[in-house]
């Protein structure tokens, strides 16, 4: 996301569609003026995940992807979705590379992949979001 890489349990993710070209198709506007991702003729509230860390959104490219994401992860069925401006790839994370911080708004915890620690998206925070209100 703008040069800035993010972590999230991949327990939590039910799937994922390639944005561009697919735009028109699986994001709309809901009754009440929230942005909802429309998949498989279920709606679900699209949570503004750049808004959220207070990054500009980048244009569309062949990388950007909605994400299904589901919160509790027990849950089968994805319970909102969020663009991603890219998914870079699926990792094991040992335990020594994790560990619990807070201290920004939307990150539950860190990874360390390499020699670089990235924020864990904090799902249960972004669940509680509604669809972001439409421009």
């Amino acid at each position: 996301m703008r040069g800035r890489e993010y972590a999230l349990p991949v327990g939590a993710v039910r799937g994922m569609i390639e944005l561009r070209g697919a735009e028109s198709r699986v994001l709309a506007q809901g009754a009440a003026g929230e942005r909802i991702a429309l998949v498989d003729g279920r709606a679900m509230p699209l949570v503004d995940l750049h808004a959220l860390l207070r990054i500009r959104p980048q244009p569309v490219t062949a990388r950007t992807c909605l994400v299904l994401a589901a919160y509790p992860e027990d849950d089968i069925r994805p319970s909102f979705a969020f663009v991603a401006d890219s998914i870079s790839r699926i990792e094991k994370v040992h335990a020594r590379d994790y560990r619990t911080d807070s201290s920004e708004e939307w990150i539950e915890a860190r990874i360390k992949l390499g020699e670089k620690w990235r924020g864990v998206l904090n799902l249960a925070r972004m669940a509680q979001c509604r669809g972001s209100r439409a421009a």
